[in-house]
């Protein structure tokens, strides 16, 4: 706790409670916030790494890969949100200013209007195992309530302390809860606060810190309150877990399909690559990768009036795509509209460079061009980054036999083949090589 103006701790307050006036600022502690960044990093990004954990599974060869894998999505996980999360808590800190208190009352936060002490008309605290248990407190969080009286038309205060001297007008006035988390603060501080809160407004320091302090006149409309936030919580933790399952779900589902149907798409496998990839966009219809790869599939099928039309339905989704962009110019390709496949593919290598798709499409259209020289240099760059892709270089073999390349042709086959031995396309480059022989 950090003193403004002050001459003493809450706790001394209580026992020379005559000591006025005074000012008491009360700002969260840098440790509970380390704790709490650290508690809440674990939770969170765990539960991001389940999608992961499931969709990643078609493309490790063993568990000792998948775990490898996971600590690694785990990590960095947690080391982003930890971050994060704690910036922002010491940016809220910071513009909060934390709690004031005075011999009048107190304010949570710099900009916040001073609540009265003679305004507070109930006090209560609870503790919370199971939110501390989520976010892997060391000790059990509390929440420390402050229920302000108020009219429920909105008189000013001086209205409201007369409501409560008239017997008619009490219905009228309404609880309005403040919540102080305790894992704001040390153990400590959240204690003095409370044995402070307690002697200002009901004269009198209960045993315990789990309590419940109020007078008969107030049961009605703090039991009111109370069952109106239980329900509000139960609404919200039922809301959170049924958007938890669904987005955890369907990113998991994501991640398993498009991961399997990228392997089936290498192997040459389209049948069962379009089925996954179709399953994708059934799951979610805005997912723009899915309906780039459900094109791709269908392209290299044959199908090209499907691919083209999802391929415009990929760049609907998300305007900047450029794989999108690359496969329509795949189809220009084929068109023979190769001027335009040109520029479409010039403008997509400045914006992404030693993209090896774009290349491979443009090193085909400079080589149906003529301009054989420059698809050579494109080539060799696919061949040095995309070394451990197959199915890029299975199709850089076929760049390579079309330009009358035999021997490199069948040597960058022979590799994508070390990678994917049931790689469709650069066995009929080999075939094709030892053919023409």
């Amino acid at each position: 706790m950090t003193q403004k103006t002050a001459l003493r701790s809450p706790a001394d307050f209580v026992k020379q409670p005559s000591m006025v006036p005074y000012t008491y600022l009360l700002k969260p502690n840098t440790s509970a916030m380390i704790r709490l960044a650290f508690g809440s990093a674990t939770a969170i990004s765990t539960l991001m790494c389940i999608p992961d954990a499931i969709g990643i599974l078609p493309t490790v060869p063993d568990i000792q890969t998948w775990i490898i894998r996971l600590i690694g999505s785990w990590l960095a996980a947690f080391i982003l949100w930890f971050t994060g999360f704690l910036g922002m808590l010491c940016f809220a800190r910071i513009a909060g200013g934390g709690i004031t208190l005075n011999d009048k009352g107190l304010k949570f936060w710099r900009f916040g209007k001073t609540v009265l002490w003679s305004n507070i008309r109930a006090v209560t605290v609870e503790s919370q195992p199971a939110f501390s248990f989520i976010f892997c407190l060391p000790s059990t969080a509390r929440r420390l309530m402050l229920y302000e009286a108020k009219p429920k038309d909105r008189l000013d205060s001086i209205k409201a302390l007369l409501a409560f001297k008239s017997n008619k007008r009490q219905e009228e006035l309404k609880l309005v809860p403040h919540p102080i988390p305790s894992f704001q603060f040390s153990n400590s501080e959240f204690e003095s606060l409370f044995v402070h809160v307690c002697e200002k407004t009901a004269h009198f320091v209960p045993n315990a810190i789990d309590a419940y302090l109020f007078t008969p006149r107030e049961a009605k409309s703090l039991k009111l309150t109370n069952e109106h936030a239980a329900l509000l919580g139960k609404i919200l933790a039922v809301i959170i877990a049924i958007s938890l399952v669904t987005f955890l779900g369907r990113k998991a589902s994501l991640n398993y399909l498009s991961n399997r149907g990228n392997i089936y798409l290498n192997q040459g496998n389209y049948v069962r690559a379009k089925s996954d990839f179709l399953a994708t966009t059934k799951i979610d219809p805005t997912y723009a990768m899915g309906w780039d790869q459900l094109a791709r599939a269908e392209y290299r099928a044959g199908d090209v009036a499907e691919a083209e039309n999802h391929w415009h339905r990929a760049l609907f989704m998300k305007p900047d795509l450029l794989d999108a962009k690359v496969g329509l110019s795949s189809i220009l390709i084929s068109q023979g509209e190769f001027a335009q496949a040109k520029k479409l593919l010039t403008q997509c290598a400045r914006l992404l460079p030693h993209n090896c798709n774009i290349y491979l499409n443009l090193a085909e259209v400079y080589s149906k061009l003529g301009e054989n020289g420059e698809a050579n240099k494109l080539l060799t760059v696919i061949r040095r980054e995309a070394s451990w892709n197959a199915d890029i270089l299975s199709r850089a073999s076929l760049n390579y036999l079309e330009s009358g390349e035999r021997n490199a042709a069948a040597g960058v086959a022979r590799r994508s083949l070390q990678i994917s031995p049931e790689n469709n396309t650069a066995l009929s480059v080999i075939k094709l090589s030892e053919n023409t022989k």
